[in-house]
C-alpha cells in the first residue's frame, strides 16, 4: 500500500481512465444551430401535451435536412442528415407530411422504429429503449452519417429499469448518451413533456428527474402565449456554451393541402424570459377574468356602445393588455365593427 506521508517524485502519472490536463487542447463549440444547439452534446427542447413541440422539431429538422436558415436568420446546415426516433407519431398520415410542410429533404431524413437484434438464434425486430440499444444508436448515426438526432420522446425509449424520476438513475443512461453525442459528433435532441406543476423557474418544471436538464448542456421550452392562444414561445432555460438566446414566437397554421400545422415564425423575439412567461401563464385566468369584468362594468356605463379607441385606451390605463381585451371582447359576445378611429364596439345588452 502506498504510504501517503511520501511526497511525489515529480515522475508520477495519472492512472489508467485519467489524464493530465496539460495533455488537453482548447477547442472550440462547435454547434449545429449555432449558440443554441451544440453540435457533440445533449439538448432538451420540452412542453406541454399538444402545445406543439413535435412540429416544431419537424420544422427544425427540416430546416438543417434543406440546408435552409434557422428561425433566427443563422446560416443553415448546408443540408444535413437527421436521425428521427418517435413514439408518438404514426409516419405516414403525421411525420411525414409535417416535414414535407416543413420543406424537408426527406432523402436526408431517416426514421429509426425498431432495433434489429438476436434473440434465441433468430433475427428479429424489437422496441428501442435505452440505454439497451445504445450501441444500435450509435451504429444508426454512423452508418446514415446524421448530425442531428431526434429522440420524440425520451420518456418513452427507456427501459424498464431506469427511474424516470430518480436523479441517479437518469443521469447513468445520460452520462453514456452523451458520451455518444460526443464519439459521433452529432447533437442529440431529447423532447420531453412539462410536469403538472405550475409555479417554481422553468427549469424544474421538465417530466422526470432534474438530473436530465442537468446533464445537457442547452435546454428549451415551448410554452404557449397567456395573450395570444395560437402563438407559440420558444424560450431558452438553459444554456452551458454560450449566452442565453432570445426568445422566439411562432404560430401553428394549416399546411395547404396537407391535413397538418407547419410553424410560421416571427419575425421579432419576444422579451420574455421562461420564467416570466411561466408566472403570466398562472396568472392568466385571474388578468383574463377581471378583463371580462371590465368589460362588462365600461359598457354599462357607456350604454353598451363606445368608439374603439377609448375602450383600448382606457383598458391600457387599467392595466389589461390588448390581446386580453380582445380575447375577453371575444368571451363577451361585443361586436367591433369598422377601424382605427371610426370603429366601434357594442355590447349585447341585457336582457
Amino acid at each position: 500500500m502506498t504510504d501517503p506521508t511520501v511526497r511525489p517524485s515529480g515522475h508520477e502519472q495519472p492512472a489508467e481512465g485519467a489524464r493530465l490536463l496539460a495533455d488537453v487542447g482548447p477547442e472550440p463549440v462547435r454547434w449545429l444551430w449555432p449558440e443554441r444547439i451544440p453540435l457533440g452534446k445533449l439538448t432538451v427542447i420540452e412542453g406541454d401535451p399538444a402545445v406543439g413541440k413535435s412540429t416544431l422539431v419537424y420544422d427544425l429538422a427540416a430546416r438543417y435536412s434543406s440546408g435552409r436558415a434557422w428561425p433566427d436568420g443563422g446560416q443553415g446546415g448546408g443540408g444535413g442528415r437527421v436521425l428521427l426516433l418517435s413514439a408518438e407519431d404514426d409516419a405516414a398520415d403525421t411525420i411525414v407530411p409535417r416535414l414535407m410542410a416543413a420543406g424537408a429533404d426527406l432523402s436526408r431524413v431517416c426514421l429509426w422504429d425498431k432495433a434489429i437484434v438476436w434473440e434465441e438464434d433468430r433475427q428479429g425486430p424489437v422496441p428501442i429503449v435505452f440505454p439497451d440499444h445504445l450501441p444500435y444508436l450509435h451504429h444508426q448515426i454512423r452508418a446514415f452519417g446524421a448530425r442531428l438526432v431526434i429522440v420524440d420522446v425520451l420518456m418513452a425509449y427507456l427501459s424498464s429499469y431506469v427511474d424516470s424520476h430518480k436523479d441517479q438513475s437518469v443521469r447513468v443512461l445520460l452520462s453514456r448518451m452523451s458520451d455518444l453525442a460526443a464519439a459521433a459528433g452529432a447533437a442529440i435532441l431529447l423532447v420531453r413533456h412539462l410536469n403538472k406543476g405550475g409555479s417554481g423557474p422553468a427549469i424544474y418544471r421538465g417530466g422526470g428527474s432534474i438530473g436530465i436538464i442537468g446533464a445537457a448542456r442547452a435546454g428549451y421550452q415551448v410554452i404557449a402565449d397567456a395573450d395570444d392562444p395560437d402563438r407559440r414561445l420558444f424560450t431558452c432555460v438553459k444554456n452551458n456554451l454560450a449566452p442565453r438566446a432570445a426568445t422566439l414566437a411562432y404560430r401553428l397554421e394549416p399546411a395547404a393541402g396537407l391535413d397538418v400545422a407547419r410553424v410560421v415564425w416571427d419575425d421579432h423575439p419576444d422579451p420574455r424570459s421562461a420564467d416570466e412567461l411561466h408566472a403570466g401563464n398562472a396568472a392568466a385566468p385571474t388578468k383574463f377574468a377581471a378583463a371580462v369584468e371590465w368589460l362588462e362594468l365600461y359598457g354599462a356605463t357607456h350604454d353598451w356602445e363606445a368608439q374603439s379607441t377609448d375602450v383600448v385606451r382606457d383598458a391600457a390605463e387599467a392595466g389589461i393588455s390588448q390581446r386580453t381585451l380582445y380575447r375577453a371582447a371575444e368571451h363577451a359576445g361585443i361586436v367591433r365593427s369598422g377601424r382605427g378611429g371610426t370603429g366601434r364596439w357594442a355590447w349585447p345588452t341585457p336582457d
